[in-house]
Parts: structure tokens; sequence; C-alpha cells
């Protein structure tokens, strides 16, 4: 394994753990600071829904397993989507944006992760 390839491992990795960070860190803002719902029992079950998923993933993440990334980057095309419609939604589209940005950066550098894993196991 070549010092580059090491190099490029390894700013994927912080690249997704950073990112997965932002993107939980986002949810929790949203729910509770920027946009909490009326009932304080709803934003608990929203931030729930949004949050808990993506953390499922932390431990897997954690020691670098590659079908765990892959499996992330399906779930995020579901984040994907959502943040495509609230983007498109009057009133949330920076917001939107933001979560869109977030939902791509984790997805690449998640692929790019897995990707050149494979390579460094294969030499």
């Amino acid at each position: 394994m070549t010092s580059r390839s090491i190099a490029l491992l390894k700013g994927a990795r912080v690249s997704v753990l950073s990112s997965l960070l932002a993107l939980i860190l986002y949810y929790s803002l949203w729910n509770f600071y920027l946009h909490p719902a009326s009932a304080s029992h709803m934003r608990w079950l929203l931030w729930g829904i949004e949050v808990v998923p993506l953390m499922a993933f932390s431990p897997a993440i954690l020691k670098r397993q590659p079908r765990a990334h892959a499996w992330l980057c399906f779930v995020l095309l579901l984040y994907f989507v959502t943040a495509v419609l609230s983007m498109m939604t009057p009133g949330r589209m920076l917001s939107g944006v933001i979560e869109v940005g977030l939902c791509i950066t984790l997805f690449s550098s998640a692929m790019l992760f897995i990707r050149w894993q494979a390579r460094a196991r294969q030499t």
C-alpha cells in the first residue's frame, strides 16, 4: 500500500466521520432549535426518526466495515429524497440545500472509502 493510498483512505474516513456527525447535528439543531414541533414529545419522536437510523451505523462505521458504509449509502438515498423535497418547499430552500449538501458529501465519501479500502486490501 502506497503512502498516497493511505492518505486517500484516511481522508475519506475523516470525511465520512465528520459528515455523519454534521448530519446528526443538523437534524438535532433542526428539531430542537430551528424548527421545533409544538409538542415536546413530537420533537423527540421526529428527532428519533431522523437521527436513530444514522446513529445505528456509527459502531460499524467506527470499525471501518465496508458493508456498513454501503448500507449507509442506501439509507442516505431516503434522506436525499426528503432533502430535495424540503429544498423545493417555500421557505425551506436554504435548509434543504444544506441538507442536500451534507447527504451528498456523506454519500460520496462513504463510496470513496469503500473503493479505496478495497484497493488497499488487494495490495
